[in-house]
């Protein structure tokens, strides 16, 4: 009779814990903006551009790209 109250309460803690998983996941995912990710990693490769010596042109670009693209975007739909 224990065993059975035992797996009973773990199947219990397991399905509040899918339930609220599931909520977190589709609350990040619904706040998750690409605009974001493309300018802080446009901004990211600039900086890493202009920290190098002779490659820096080609990263210094795409950053400048991936930075613009970011930021004109539209918004959320």
């Amino acid at each position: 009779m224990a065993m059975k109250s035992a797996i009973s309460s773990i199947g219990f803690m397991t399905g509040r814990l899918v339930s609220f998983l599931s909520f977190a996941v589709f609350t990040m995912w619904d706040t998750f903006d690409v605009r974001i990710v493309l300018f802080f990693g446009g901004l990211g490769l600039l900086f890493y551009g202009l920290f190098l010596y002779l490659p820096w042109v080609s990263f210094s670009v795409c950053g400048v790209i991936l930075m613009a693209i970011g930021w004109l975007m539209g918004g959320k739909r």
